[in-house]
C-alpha cells in the first residue's frame, strides 16, 4: 500500500511554524486559513495584518514588506520553517508606477529571502503571477 502523499505533505508542512507574506490578500487569507485547519502554527505578515482580518487561530504580524528591518524584526519573531510569499503588489493595477511594483515585488521578496536566511528557514515558496513573464510571452490562458 502507497502513502498517502497529499497527508503525507501536510504533515511536513505543518511540521514548524509557517509565514505567510501577503496574509490579508485574497490568496494569502485562504491559504492562512486553510494552513490553521491542518493544526499549523501560521503567522499572517501583511501591512494590514490584525486579528480581526486574518482566521482566528493565524498571528499577525502588521509588517510592510519594503521595510528590511521591519521584516527582519517579524522574522526573528516567528522563526518559521517554511515561508509562503504571496506580497505583491499590481495584480489588480497593472499600471502603477514601476518604483512602486518594484519596492514590493522586488525588494520586498529579497527582504524576505534574507530575513528567512538569517533565521535558518528551511523552504522558502514564491508565488508570482504571469505579470512576470517576459513581454513577448504571453500568458497561456491570453494566448488561447
Amino acid at each position: 500500500m502507497q502513502p498517502d502523499l497529499t497527508t503525507e505533505a501536510v504533515m511536513e508542512l505543518c511540521a514548524g511554524p509557517i509565514l505567510v507574506t501577503g496574509a490579508t490578500g485574497f490568496v494569502g487569507y485562504h491559504v492562512c486559513q486553510q494552513l490553521a485547519a491542518f493544526g499549523a502554527t501560521v503567522y499572517g505578515l501583511s501591512r494590514s495584518a490584525s486579528h480581526a482580518r486574518l482566521p482566528a487561530s493565524v498571528r499577525p504580524l502588521p509588517v510592510d514588506v519594503t521595510s528590511r528591518q521591519a521584516v527582519q524584526s517579524a522574522f526573528k519573531q516567528a522563526r518559521p520553517a517554511r515561508v509562503l510569499n504571496l506580497a505583491a503588489t499590481g495584480v489588480d493595477r497593472p499600471f502603477l508606477p514601476l518604483e512602486e511594483a518594484l519596492s514590493v515585488n522586488a525588494d520586498g521578496t529579497a527582504n524576505a529571502l534574507f530575513a528567512a536566511q538569517a533565521v535558518g528557514t528551511r523552504r522558502f515558496i514564491h508565488v508570482g503571477t504571469c505579470y512576470e513573464q517576459a513581454a513577448a510571452k504571453p500568458c497561456p490562458k491570453a494566448a488561447r
